[in-house]
Parts: C-alpha cells; sequence; structure tokens
C-alpha cells in the first residue's frame, strides 16, 4: 500500500465516537449518568433474560453503561439481521431495544453493539447526523482530512483493497482497491470509519498528549484519564487488560504480551490495531485491510507491537 492509503477502521472508530461523546459532556449537553431512555425512548422498558423468563431491569441503562460495555450485548443472527435492516442509527436502536438484556446493567463487562446506541444518542442531542457532528467536531479540528464513514468520489483510488485467504492459504481481494459500499444514512460509531495511517497517527498522538493538538485543548486531560482508564474492574475476559472508554488498558505487565502498564489501544476485524504507551511516549499502528478472522493477521499485528518495544529495548543498549 501507499502511505496515503485509506482503510476501514472497523472497531477502531471506537475510541473517536468516545472522545465525541466526552466532547458533548464537557458542552454540558450529556452527561455519562444520563438514562440511555432520556434520548431513546425504546429502551424505557428494557428487560433482562433470567433463564427462560424475562425480569424488569433494575436500573435504566446510562451513557456510561454503554461507553464501557455494560449493558447491551447481543451475537448471532439476530443481531445480523438488524446490522442488514437498519438504516439509521435510530432505527438500529429502536431494533435493538426489542432484544432482551443478558445481564442487569452495570453489573459486567461483554462487548457489543452499544457504540451504535452512543451514535444515535448523539445525533438525537445535537439535532445533526453523526456524520456531520463528527466532521466539525472531532475529526477537522484534528487535522484528520482524509477520514470519512463513506470514501468520497475523487479520494475513492486510494481505498485500499480488502483481502481474505482462499482455501489454499493464498491472500485474494474481497474487495477490490476502490470499491466503496453503497453510501447509506446509518454512519456506524462502533466501526464505520475508513482512514489513513497519517490521520490516525494525528488521533493517537491527540490522546498521548492528553488532548491537546498542535497547541490547542481540544479535551480535557481529565476526560482523556477518564477514557484511558479501566472502567470495568476484573470483568475484561483478556487477563491483563480492562476497558476505559472504546480502549484496553493494560492493567498488570504480567504474561507473555511485551508491553506497559497503563498503555492502551484497540484493534479492528478489518486488520487495524493502535497502541499508545503514555510512559514510553510511543504510538504503534499497523492496518492490514483484511475480512474479520483471516489467518494470520493477528500474529502479525503481535509482532509488530512486540517488534516496536523490542526496539527500544535494543535502544536502551546502545552506549
Amino acid at each position: 500500500m501507499k502511505e496515503d492509503a485509506i482503510v476501514r477502521l472497523a472497531s477502531i472508530t471506537k475510541p473517536i465516537t468516545a472522545v465525541a461523546v466526552l466532547m458533548l459532556c464537557e458542552q454540558g449537553r450529556l452527561r455519562l449518568t444520563d438514562s440511555v431512555t432520556s434520548f431513546l425512548p425504546e429502551f424505557e422498558h428494557a428487560k433482562v433474560a433470567n433463564g427462560n423468563a424475562l425480569v424488569d431491569a433494575d436500573r435504566p441503562i446510562t451513557v456510561y453503561d454503554l461507553l464501557t460495555h455494560q449493558a447491551l450485548q447481543a451475537s448471532g443472527p439476530e443481531l445480523d439481521a438488524i446490522w442488514q435492516e437498519a438504516r439509521t442509527s435510530r432505527d438500529f436502536s429502536r431494533r435493538l431495544s426489542r432484544l432482551p438484556l443478558r445481564f442487569q446493567p452495570g453489573t459486567r463487562y461483554e462487548y457489543g453493539p452499544a457504540y451504535e446506541v452512543l451514535t444515535a444518542i448523539i445525533e438525537v442531542v445535537t439535532g445533526e447526523t453523526y456524520e456531520r457532528f463528527l466532521t466539525d467536531t472531532v475529526l477537522l479540528p484534528l487535522g484528520m482530512h482524509d477520514t470519512y464513514f463513506f470514501v468520497p468520489a475523487a479520494k475513492l483510488s486510494r481505498l485500499a483493497a480488502q483481502y481474505q485467504k482462499d482455501s489454499s492459504g493464498n491472500l485474494t481481494p474481497f474487495r477490490q482497491q476502490g470499491q466503496e459500499e453503497q453510501r447509506v444514512d446509518f454512519f456506524s460509531g462502533g466501526g464505520g470509519l475508513r482512514s489513513t495511517i497519517r490521520d490516525y497517527l494525528r488521533f493517537a498522538q491527540f490522546l498521548l498528549d492528553e488532548g491537546r493538538c498542535e497547541g490547542r485543548q481540544l479535551l480535557s486531560r481529565k476526560s482523556v484519564r477518564m477514557l484511558t482508564t479501566n472502567q470495568v474492574g476484573q470483568t475484561f475476559p483478556d487477563s491483563g487488560y480492562g476497558w476505559g472508554f472504546g480502549v484496553a488498558v493494560r492493567t498488570n505487565a504480567a504474561g507473555p504480551d511485551i508491553g506497559t502498564v497503563d498503555s492502551f489501544g484497540w484493534n479492528g476485524g478489518t486488520g487495524t490495531l493502535f497502541v499508545v504507551d503514555p510512559r514510553e511516549r510511543l504510538i504503534v499502528i499497523i492496518f492490514v485491510p483484511s475480512i474479520p478472522n483471516t489467518p494470520g493477521v493477528s500474529a502479525l499485528r503481535t509482532d509488530f507491537v512486540a517488534g516496536a518495544y523490542y526496539s527500544i529495548v535494543r535502544s536502551y543498549d546502545k552506549p
């Protein structure tokens, strides 16, 4: 790929959406303790699956529950159908609200479609499409001029091909270079953005610099620290890690993965990954445009991050 290739970010869209939510909080237009039903009344009578029965939720779902994946859980054919049928984020939210919760709000972590519901809340609060709000409030102030939900025609030639492996293990195109999906009015805050390495580096640098970009404090240090602090205790499924807002956070140095406590980042199903290490002042980003679960991609990303850390180790030994 060329350096200016535009790649589907998938789930590393989430920390960008988390920043958008926190900006609204700093503007006084949203609170993390707000009930989701204040904006999306379809969740007012949320039910929780309890064996073969449905019981009422103990309390309303909050914005904080969505940011920390401690409320909305769905997977399998039912969620797949919602993805296929929803035409807007509000439509997605209404359809998702019909599914029962798997546990009481705030009681455990389970990765799911919560950031699409956050998108719907942002649209209700701002009266704008999420695309417009995010572009004006986050992307352009950060200088992310090559980041979009749908790549414009003038830049389509830069949209990277997306690969899969055939039965023989050979890489073959799943989508050709420049092949964009049909534009719709559903802007996925959990995985819909496309971007370049350089643009995502600007976003990662913004987080590393605790909300500053080119001398301007675009988000408070307190908000960035909340975003990058483990918020879910010991309930995150990967040992040695927790979950902040849109990112996994390293909580323990023990284990086979080289790294630093308090580093943070996330990965996307399309082969994307980023890590920010405040103690080492290190940013690692790798884009491997592929479909989810392509063999070898996860190992490549892990080795790439390890290589970055080992290079620091080697540099300490130089005279």
